[in-house]
């Protein structure tokens, strides 16, 4: 769980990953461990201003993962009875297919949005 290990000393601290290629399924995984109430943990831009992933904390007790594949936005919202911003190990998964996107933070059961079945939508990140 501490390989990689990342502090960050200032509210506005960026750090920079490849494209998240998920255009059909994909799921992302990370682990945190924060005093702060609020940030954006995964912000990913489109080829249109539209489409977009984004995976954030919120009042110190909600992780919501909203995304825009030029459809609307999409918002799956997981919000815990003790908190997040208690300096203890956190676990988010994102996980987006043809059929569902699901949210799962630490080992709670996880939120699920099924996905309209007449089309998918495919996520074109740049």
């Amino acid at each position: 769980m501490l390989d990689n290990v990342i502090t960050f000393r200032k509210a506005d601290a960026v750090l920079e990953f490849p494209t998240f290629d998920g255009d059909k399924a994909g799921d992302i995984w990370f682990q945190f461990k924060t005093t702060a109430m609020d940030g954006v943990m995964i912000h990913n831009t489109g080829e249109t201003e539209n489409d977009f992933i984004q995976i954030r904390m919120i009042n110190g007790d909600t992780i919501q993962f909203r995304y825009n594949v030029g459809n609307g936005i999409q918002v799956l919202e997981y919000k815990t009875i003790n908190g997040l911003d208690n300096d203890i190990w956190h676990t988010v998964h994102v996980e987006r297919n043809r059929k569902q996107t699901w949210l799962r933070v630490d080992n709670f059961p996880e939120v699920v949005f099924n996905e309209q079945q007449v089309h998918h939508v495919l996520i074109k990140l740049t």
